[in-house]
């Protein structure tokens, strides 16, 4: 406020003595030794352009804890003025400040002290030497450790929003009571599935942590390889990864919080008015940051489906719960519906080997997973939905067909009437039997740009307010 208010009064003067405002040099001495009353209080610049401030020495009570003043000082007037009855805690109980000079004897030993720095200083650099050989022999056997402990958090670094994590009262303190849950405004599907995706806090950001219920877990050359391929990813369109915490009885994983949920609340919520702007530009998103997962050490998802999408309060897809295969993998697996769901996104040739979805995990299976979400997304509903609903097929009926690799094969059914034909030959291009007739996700991403670019004067008028409006 005072630099504007100081600028507008020295473009006034200029204006009115007929100067140029271009001049910067000349707009700048007329701000040189001005006062005024500012928002911060009285301003004053001296003639060398330098701000008058004024300074309060602040001393820190032993007893209390508490700073207080015991002088200001006034740089207008030059002026030293003490706090009457205040005096300043030094050293060792003292009541004036220590000499100037030091004691007698100093300056004698000085050349004592001088030869003992030199030779202390020879003997550190020739440590550092010998550590930093047995440190580069160190890294060729495991090159992460360093870096990935740091990555490490113990339970009291992390603060939970919601319920109790563990069958047990863990030693970590619960902010339902300090943070507005809805403040965000999640749907209310996002709100029921915080019970398997708590929300905390970690060191002051809010984040989404997820439990592994694991008995034990040990630091290896696998897990820190891995922890190592995740802490490098870094996209717009893809989760960072901020931590974990491997700890008995479970694995916490810590990533980055996106209060607007996954892509299956966004689409379950009605009163989201979903254009065919805002669905390519998911789609778009889904295929950038697959891509990069594509080409970086991490190579492949193996879990793609739309619960693994997340869309931050710019509404911009990231995807998540990718890598870190040693953590991920529960001690128990639970065959319950939830679990068969969870394969409608794998591709048919993983299907007869999978036990727990990722494991196996190919590139083209994850096209193949970007082919149902897109059904998912043209459709606004679930995996096979039409199955679902109308052919009275159940989970594992349609399981079993698409393992068994029909001719033609079996596939969701999609309406194809009020769709791009582009964008249904895509998706039937990405689901293809034959996993090699599969498109990489690099020609996806052309697809899906000329795709775009043919709904232009279409997406001209579409109704100018996006999800983020509500």
């Amino acid at each position: 406020y005072d630099g504007v208010y100081l600028l507008g009064m020295a473009l006034n003067e200029t204006i009115s003595m007929g100067g140029n405002i271009r001049d910067g040099l000349a707009i700048t001495k007329l701000m040189w030794g001005r006062d005024f009353h500012g928002i911060s209080g009285y301003v004053t610049f001296d003639h060398n352009g330098d701000r008058v401030a004024d300074y309060s020495i602040q001393v820190l009570d032993p007893k209390t804890g508490k700073f207080y003043a015991v002088a200001h000082y006034y740089d207008l007037h030059k002026e030293y003025l003490p706090v009457p009855e205040q005096k300043i805690y030094w050293p060792e109980g003292r009541e004036d400040p220590p000499p100037d000079i030091p004691e007698p004897g100093f300056l004698d030993e000085k050349r004592k002290i001088i030869i003992y720095g030199i030779v202390a200083l020879l003997l550190i650099f020739i440590l550092r030497g010998f550590l930093a050989c047995v440190r580069i022999m160190c890294a060729r056997e495991v090159p992460t450790d360093q870096n990935i402990m740091q990555w490490r958090v113990r339970p009291d670094e992390m603060m939970f929003e919601l319920g109790i994590l563990y069958d047990y009262e863990p030693e970590i303190p619960s902010l339902i009571q300090s943070l507005d849950v809805s403040s965000s405004r999640p749907s209310a599907s996002f709100i029921n599935s915080l019970q398997s995706t708590p929300l905390g806090m970690y060191k002051g950001t809010r984040v989404f942590i997820k439990k592994i219920v694991k008995k034990n877990m040990d630091i290896n050359k696998k897990l820190l390889s891995e922890i190592k391929q995740v802490i490098n990813i870094g996209h717009k369109n893809t989760i960072r990864f901020l931590g974990a915490c491997i700890e008995n009885p479970g694995i916490l994983i810590i990533t980055e919080y996106c209060p607007r949920g996954s892509l299956r609340d966004v689409l379950d919520n009605n009163e989201i008015n979903l254009n065919w702007k805002n669905k390519l530009s998911l789609i778009e998103n889904i295929a950038k940051g697959m891509k990069y997962l594509h080409n970086s050490e991490v190579s492949v998802h193996g879990k793609l489906n739309s619960h693994n999408c997340l869309i931050d309060g710019d509404f911009v897809l990231k995807i998540c719960d990718f890598g870190l295969t040693t953590l991920m993998i529960p001690d128990d697996i639970s065959e319950d519906i939830n679990h068969y769901h969870k394969l409608l996104w794998v591709a048919p040739e993983l299907l007869p080997l999978t036990v727990v979805p990722g494991i196996p995990a190919t590139q083209k299976g994850d096209v193949y997973s970007f082919a149902i979400i897109l059904e998912e997304i043209i459709l606004r509903a679930g995996p096979f939905f039409v199955t679902l609903q109308y052919e009275n097929l159940c989970i594992y009926d349609i399981l079993k067909r698409v393992a068994d690799r029909e001719i033609p094969p079996f596939r969701p059914v999609v309406d194809e009437t009020n769709c791009h034909e582009n964008l249904i030959l895509l998706m039937k291009s990405c689901w293809e039997d034959n996993p090699d007739c599969r498109p990489p996700f690099n020609v996806i991403c052309r697809e899906v740009k000329y795709i775009i670019t043919c709904y232009k004067e279409n997406l001209l008028e579409d109704p100018p307010y996006g999800p983020e409006h509500y």
